[in-house]
């Protein structure tokens, strides 16, 4: 079968090193994990785009993103002081991210915080973060491989200080 291109598209702040769809009904979000100089050195973060097919923008319109036939419209950006690599939407809440990203860093990010800063944190790794993935059927787990040569298993609450309530100490935002 052959697949037909929508003509959406997106323009992100740094290379995107991996991208995601939410698994949830309703608006069809994307999130990416995007890192300067391609993770190598810099910053990054997550960007979180929705895509609305047959239109782009709201009213039918073509957006910045997207040709006439949809388009991916920015929702938000989550900015990390190390570039992002990874992202995994929450399979207990819609409206979180979990990004990962260099020197071991797991950040959880909230659609609904009302700024760009992370809601929990975590150093979980001794070298960069290349896969982050939320346990599928019982939700309650998440897991994190790094460079360092290990896979984490995680609890969110325990991790994120009450499901992501507060940040890790000495976390950087």
């Amino acid at each position: 079968m052959m697949m037909r291109e929508t003509g959406a598209a997106a323009v992100c702040r740094y290379p995107v090193m991996d991208v995601r769809w939410t698994p949830y009904a309703g608006p069809q979000l994307v999130a990416t994990a995007e890192a300067q100089h391609f993770g190598i050195a810099g910053a990054g973060g997550a960007s979180v785009h929705e895509f609305r097919p047959g239109g782009g923008a709201p009213g039918g319109r073509a957006g910045p993103g997207g040709g006439p036939s949809g388009g991916l419209e920015p929702v938000a950006f989550f900015p990390t002081p190390e570039g992002a690599s990874c992202v995994a939407w929450s399979e207990q809440r819609p409206d979180q991210l979990l990004v990962g990203g260099g020197l071991g860093w797991v950040r959880l990010f909230s659609l609904l915080s009302g700024d760009d800063r992370a809601v929990g944190a975590l150093r979980a790794h001794a070298a960069d973060v290349c896969r982050v993935k939320f346990k599928p059927l019982a939700k309650d787990a998440f897991l994190t491989a790094a460079a360092d040569g290990l896979v984490r298993a995680w609890d969110p609450a325990v991790a994120f200080g009450g499901g992501g309530a507060a940040a890790a100490e000495g976390a950087p935002q």
